[in-house]
């Protein structure tokens, strides 16, 4: 059944989206992912602290791409400088 945190995770309504990989760290190491990257926590079995800051970054036309739904159709559309190595070109 799992902990309270991650009991539902055979729930058959999800998408499945494949297996995981779990990134391993080391202290100042740093991860940049898009807001919309399936994630989860996952244990600290080493003797550091793990620390997490979140930066949200905002394009400059966002609320209208935002009002036009347009950033729903195109993750990167605001992110000019990764939009061809996300889309593997």
């Amino acid at each position: 059944m799992g902990s309270s945190l991650f009991s539902n995770e055979a729930d058959s309504s999800k998408p499945d989206i494949g297996e995981g990989l779990q990134i391993i760290a080391e202290p100042g190491d740093v991860c940049f992912v898009h807001q919309k990257t399936a994630h989860r926590g996952g244990p600290n079995a080493s003797p550091y602290v793990r620390y997490q800051i979140y930066f949200r970054l905002s394009h400059r036309e966002h609320a209208k791409n935002v009002e036009s739904m347009v950033v729903l159709e195109d993750l990167f559309l605001e992110f000019d400088g990764v939009q061809d190595l996300a889309r593997g070109c």
